[in-house]
């Protein structure tokens, strides 16, 4: 399966040589070249999107969820799938409209792992899954402006170590300042 995998990019991407290389990933020489990226990215978003819709819909069904649920509890899982599926397909026409020349490969990864952490959620623990919807709206709007602000875009690149150690710090105080809302188990939260 990597050996597949590391196939299927070689064969779309360019690796760069180099660790300062600004060279796009894909380059693109023609219109038709931008609409067979972003028609890649359409079927691999399309798989991407339909996996954990499909575990929702399992998950909704099966007898571990509850055959005897009441529909409240059904519609925090309706209302997430919705905006995930929306969230997405939006992403995908902002990022064709403004940036054509992006990694047809990211956006698919990103929308399986953030279905999957969804389907997790939604499995383990429902009263959180709103919470977590909302944050996801809340990045793919900040994912937009960033995509579409070019001085913000050059400010996150220019200080991308800085970024990374600020993002590992907030992810460590987790272990130390983290909470639970539902009071015990596992201190995932800051707030």
């Amino acid at each position: 399966m990597p050996v597949f995998v590391l196939w299927l990019l070689s064969k779309g991407s360019a690796l760069n040589s180099s660790s300062q290389s600004t060279r796009p990933v894909f380059t693109i020489r023609n219109r038709r070249d931008s609409e067979r990226i972003a028609r890649r990215e359409r079927g691999l978003l399309s798989l991407a999107l339909a996996a954990p819709i499909v575990a929702l819909v399992t998950l909704i069904v099966s007898p571990a969820f509850g055959t005897h649920t009441p529909v409240g509890d059904l519609v925090p899982v309706a209302v997430a799938a919705a905006a995930f599926v929306l969230l997405f397909a939006l992403a995908h026409v902002f990022l064709n409209r403004y940036l054509p020349r992006r990694d047809p490969f990211l956006l698919p990864a990103v929308a399986l792992l953030t279905g999957l952490g969804l389907t997790v959620i939604a499995r383990t623990a429902i009263n959180f899954l709103i919470r977590q919807t909302v944050w996801l709206v809340v990045a793919t709007v900040v994912a937009g402006v960033i995509v579409r602000v070019d001085s913000i875009f050059r400010l996150l690149r220019r200080f991308r170590y800085t970024w990374l150690l600020s993002g590992l710090a907030l992810l460590a105080t987790t272990l130390i300042l983290g909470t639970n809302p539902s009071g015990y188990g596992p201190r995932l939260w800051l707030g």
